[in-house]
């Protein structure tokens, strides 16, 4: 009975000790994007205080700063993370709606959907 009370502790402290481990990996990667747009607005900062802009100047800069900051979090991303194949997928996905009204594209994507993604990955 012992045997198993000590069992089932041991297995509780290295689950508990995996979670920790897990939430404070997550904490360190959040604190690095932190670290890094903080460190992009202060080297603006210091570059308008250097140009001695107005503080209402500087205020509207560092909205923007803040806003394309927040913009770039959201659009931004590896592409190497996504294969070709499903890159395409995605693209068909995106920009298929803008090509499909038009009856020689609805067509193309009918009999020929390799070509079809082709035209929809060209897109811009």
């Amino acid at each position: 009975e012992r045997l198993v009370d000590v069992i089932t502790y041991v297995f509780c402290l290295l689950v508990l000790g995996s979670a920790i481990s897990k939430i404070s990996g997550t904490m360190a990667e959040l604190r690095a994007m932190n670290e890094e747009h903080s460190r992009q607005r202060r080297e603006i900062r210091i570059y308008l205080t250097n140009q001695k802009a107005s503080f209402e100047l500087v205020s509207r800069i560092m909205k923007f700063v803040d806003y394309k900051l927040e913009k770039m979090a959201m659009t931004n991303f590896d592409a190497s993370l996504i294969s070709t194949t499903l890159q395409t997928e995605l693209y068909v996905g995106q920009r298929n709606k803008f090509l499909t009204p038009l009856p020689i594209f609805t067509m193309t994507a009918e009999a020929f959907p390799e070509v079809f993604a082709g035209a929809c990955a060209a897109l811009r």
